[in-house]
């Protein structure tokens, strides 16, 4: 078992129109309870819109900022600003800045 991942070992992927490194998976490092990860959302570009059936997830931005859009209601996020989507609601984010916005996303439980 390991209790270590190293980020830029992980593969980044498009997903939902962003860039994505699942790090802490049952792949990457054998957790079945939480997915987590980094996403990296380019200027002028937004997720598509999605659902998380059986999952919550968090947000929790490094670097940027970015328009989130939870059940048809925009937020502001940024460092500092930590958003929550329950269960079953529909949610993308929506870079409407000139920079890169880059945030730490957990899946509870996993997806």
């Amino acid at each position: 078992m390991s209790y270590l991942v190293k980020l830029a070992d992980v593969t980044e992927i498009d997903r939902l129109n962003a860039r994505v490194r699942l790090a802490v998976s049952k792949n990457t490092i054998g957790e079945e309870d939480v997915s987590q990860g980094l996403l990296r959302l380019e200027p002028g570009k937004a997720m598509n819109e999605h659902i998380h059936e059986k999952s919550v997830e968090i947000f929790f931005p490094v670097e940027g900022q970015c328009e989130i859009v939870i059940n048809g209601e925009s937020y502001h996020l940024e460092p500092g600003i930590i958003a929550r989507v329950p269960k079953g609601v529909s949610h993308y984010l929506n870079n409407i800045y000139d920079k890169e916005f880059k945030v730490v996303f957990t899946h509870v439980p996993h997806v």
